[in-house]
């Protein structure tokens, strides 16, 4: 069902990091291990069926690594590419080759499909409905030095636009995958080093930067809030908390207008490592609403974060100074037989991963043991040795 709705709002899909191939066994000896691949696909053609059939969405924004590896077997890239074809039918798709596909798509004729777009290079294209026009520029990543390179590049992208020459546009929209000042993972946020873009060096004709590669939904704002007055940090504040945006007023210089663009991160669909593990993962739904008068203009966004069922991880370091091998089991089975009552039939239930910090005399056979015990209760179990010094 195609959404033809005319209410004045446009509405597109933004996910990002989907790394299909991830974990996905193509021979599989384990098959929880190709259950736990297989989740990534299953879930992003949950989604394109869930938005596009509910007439939800106009368009799609992906924001790169769409793929786990720059060279995917052939059957990932059949089952992937098989849901971009299908949501193409219905909306036009926009993607950005992300760093894990080393800044280029293998997706062959794909990039002749009418409603596919494949930033393989920098470039801008039109979106227009009901005379409301969106300019979505992109790029490829870039792999080095991309703090000094992106200005020049963004520049360059906006410039060459390739299937319409409009002078004026409503809503404008930078689709990367690229590191930002501000962005945050677990326990760092990233404000320095090379390949981490500044603020300041976005251009502020930009409302939305939709991006990828940090797998933590987040969203940021872009100007300086030690310019701003107390009230405006506020209601900015506010307004992040409620995911809603009111647009600055066209006087840039005016102190209290609300900094512009909004930094979207979209997150990875599915928990792909440990540190991830505590993590809401899910999609964007975007919102742009327009006024009513006869001279159409946007009057506000809003940016809904849907979150959806993801893997469980546990992660356990262990010290055999701190607890016995006895107890370790023993928690561990605990864990395992709380996943496994949560689930219905032999699916996976989560993963639990080990990670032993002291170099003890434990028979291997041991660990061995309980990953055949965890498996029989659908839960993937992993063990590591740190690396200790010789």
């Amino acid at each position: 069902m195609k959404y033809e709705d005319h209410n004045p709002a446009i509405k597109f899909l933004f996910i990002s990091d989907t790394h299909f191939g991830v974990h996905y066994a193509i021979r599989p000896r384990n098959k929880l291990k190709y259950q736990y691949g297989n989740r990534f696909f299953n879930k992003v053609d949950d989604i394109f069926h869930q938005t596009i059939q509910q007439g939800d969405i106009d368009f799609i924004l992906h924001g790169g690594d769409f793929f786990n590896r720059s060279k995917p077997h052939p059957e990932v890239i059949k089952k992937s590419t098989s849901m971009l074809l299908w949501a193409a039918k219905f909306v036009p798709i926009y993607l950005i080759p992300g760093n894990h596909e080393r800044s280029k798509l293998p997706l062959g004729l794909l990039r002749y499909y009418d409603n596919i777009h494949v930033f393989s290079s920098p470039c801008s294209y039109i979106f227009e409905k009901d005379n409301i026009r969106i300019k979505i520029t992109g790029f490829p990543y870039i792999r080095h030095n991309a703090g000094n390179k992106a200005k020049s590049v963004i520049n360059t992208a906006w410039n060459n636009e390739l299937n319409k020459k409009i002078d004026r546009t409503h809503y404008n929209i930078l689709l990367m995958h690229q590191l930002i000042q501000g962005s945050r993972i677990e326990h760092y946020t990233f404000n320095k080093g090379h390949n981490v873009i500044k603020i300041g060096d976005i251009p502020q004709k930009f409302h939305l930067i939709a991006t990828g590669h940090v797998h933590r939904y987040q969203i940021l704002y872009a100007k300086n809030h030690r310019t701003l007055s107390t009230h405006t940090q506020q209601q900015i504040i506010h307004d992040l908390t409620n995911q809603k945006w009111r647009f600055a007023s066209p006087r840039m210089n005016k102190k209290d207008d609300y900094p512009t663009p909004v930094i979207c991160y979209a997150g990875s669909c599915e928990r792909i490592s440990m540190m991830e593990r505590n993590e809401d993962k899910g999609y964007v739904l975007g919102t742009l609403t327009t006024n009513n008068s006869d001279r159409i203009q946007l009057s506000g966004a809003h940016f809904e974060f849907v979150p959806t069922p993801s893997t469980e991880m546990k992660y356990i370091k262990w010290n055999f100074s701190c607890k016995s091998i006895e107890q370790l089991i023993k928690e561990v089975e605990t864990l395992v037989q709380d996943m496994n009552r949560k689930v219905i039939g032999s699916s996976l239930a989560g993963l639990i991963h080990i990670l032993v910090q002291q170099p003890v005399g434990i028979p291997s056979a041991r660990f061995t043991q309980l990953i055949e015990y965890a498996r029989t209760k659908n839960v993937l179990l992993t063990v590591r040795w740190k690396n200790f010094p010789k």
